[in-house]
């Protein structure tokens, strides 16, 4: 009655809305398959260019077929990649970064530059060799490029990040931080 009265809707509204705000906000139990069904519709699998470690990724091996439709980088995971100067570790993220952006026209990318090299060149190069058209450039301005040289803007960065993921709408499906060693 009280949410009623204090902004002048009927009973009946108020507590539909109250349903409304529990279901959506609260931490009632859902079951499995409703936490399923909410990831497969929410997922973006983000592919690169060699199918061998797209399916390393999955976890996907000659003996383990299933659902082998499925290969890359998914999101709501988190993937560390490592290795010695110059193996193609920067390669790898500006790819994933574009096809990213070229694979599904609702998303947005934030690649963190902590090593202050990030070539907005390449992945230009890297986007024209993977569409039909030059035309596309206009994909990279979905690549939300971040430069943090401590970690206290790095946490300050990922902080805000994760409040964006967290809204309804949000449309960041994968964040990159190219490289972690530079903390």
């Amino acid at each position: 009655e009280y949410i009623a009265s204090a902004i002048s809707i009927s009973y009946t509204q108020a507590a539909n809305l109250v349903d409304e705000l529990f279901r959506k906000f609260s931490n009632f139990p859902v079951n499995a398959l409703d936490l399923y069904q909410t990831q497969l519709k929410n997922e973006v699998t983000f592919v690169t260019v060699s199918s061998a470690l797209d399916r390393a990724v999955t976890g996907h091996t000659s003996s383990n077929r299933a659902n082998k439709s499925v290969t890359g980088f998914r999101t709501s995971l988190v993937y560390e990649v490592y290795g010695p100067p110059g193996v193609g570790k920067s390669q790898l993220c500006y790819t994933l970064a574009v096809d990213g952006v070229i694979k599904n026209k609702n998303i947005e990318v934030v690649y963190v530059d902590a090593k202050n090299d990030l070539s907005p060149e390449r992945l230009l190069e890297i986007l024209q060799a993977r569409c039909e058209t030059t035309g596309k450039v206009d994909d990279l301005a979905r690549i939300k490029v971040a430069k943090c040289f401590d970690s206290t803007s790095l946490i300050n960065l990922l902080s805000e990040v994760s409040l964006k993921c967290r809204t309804p709408g949000n449309v960041i499906k994968l964040v990159i931080l190219d490289s972690l060693v530079s903390f």
